[in-house]
């Protein structure tokens, strides 16, 4: 049921919200159909994944910075605080809330395509992501990398919520590098 739902999610038929319910939604034709056929990534696939979210993640951020309204700030604020309370809780529900706050940052950038990209590849690599989390290993730096993204934002500093963001993918990815090499099965 879950691996159904999580498909729905991918290609924009549904939209789950944790805490809230499964919701319906009203747009009829996706821009950008994920493949949620996709097996399991390589190390090779994984980071190759992470250097695309690099070239479009900090862009988006500097986009929502100049667009952020108190209501969205207000959403950021709730998401992050949810994942907070979930700092020691399960994997799943932590790294769902980690991706909402992505995601969230992205629909605010105003780029619809953009935005529907880092759906996807939330929402059809949702297994990775966890093992990006649980090999990144430590919940409370990434949890302090989201509230400086945050607070870029809630600024309206563009550049420095480009910075930001570009830094905590940065730091994402050298951390996932290093572990990976040390651990032969990362699932």
């Amino acid at each position: 049921m879950r691996e159904s739902l999580r498909r729905l999610q991918a290609i924009g038929i549904i939209d789950i919200r944790h805490g809230s319910g499964i919701y319906l939604k009203r747009r009829t034709q996706p821009i950008v159909l994920p493949n949620p056929h996709a097996s399991r990534l390589s190390l090779k696939t994984v980071l190759d994944l992470l250097d695309a979210r690099l070239l479009v993640e900090p862009q988006l951020a500097y986009l929502a910075a100049g667009r952020v309204t108190e209501a969205a700030l207000r959403n950021l604020k709730e998401t992050l605080t949810a994942a907070a309370a979930n700092l020691a809780g399960e994997d799943r529900l932590l790294g769902s809330l980690n991706m909402a706050f992505h995601r969230q940052v992205a629909a605010l950038s105003g780029n619809s395509v953009l935005a529907e990209v880092i759906n996807s590849l939330t929402a059809v690599y949702e297994e990775e992501q966890l093992v990006v989390m649980r090999l990144y290993g430590n919940r409370e730096r990434d949890h302090r990398q989201h509230l400086v993204i945050l607070e870029a934002i809630a600024n309206r500093d563009r550049e420095l919520a480009k910075r930001r963001m570009h830094d905590h993918l940065k730091d994402v990815r050298r951390v996932l590098s290093a572990r990976w090499k040390e651990t032969p099965t990362p699932t």
